[in-house]
């Protein structure tokens, strides 16, 4: 059974709201949420994505995402 917490690409920028190929761009920059990458493919951590989300609100949005 596969890890309910684990992203692919696909997945995670659903979750987010943004394409698979910004994931990829931001990975390239070294920014976007944390991944992690144990052999050639790449996962992120649902409990990363949304520190993400979180660390990137502001004003109205903040209040409205509560």
């Amino acid at each position: 059974m596969p890890d309910s917490n684990l992203f692919d690409t696909k997945a995670a920028a659903d979750y987010i709201g943004h394409s698979a190929g910004t994931l990829q761009n931001w990975r390239v920059a070294g920014e976007g949420p944390v991944f992690i990458k144990p052999r050639k493919k790449v996962f992120y951590r649902k409990k990363d994505l949304e520190a993400w989300l979180v660390g990137n609100v502001s004003g109205k949005t903040l209040k409205q995402a509560f």
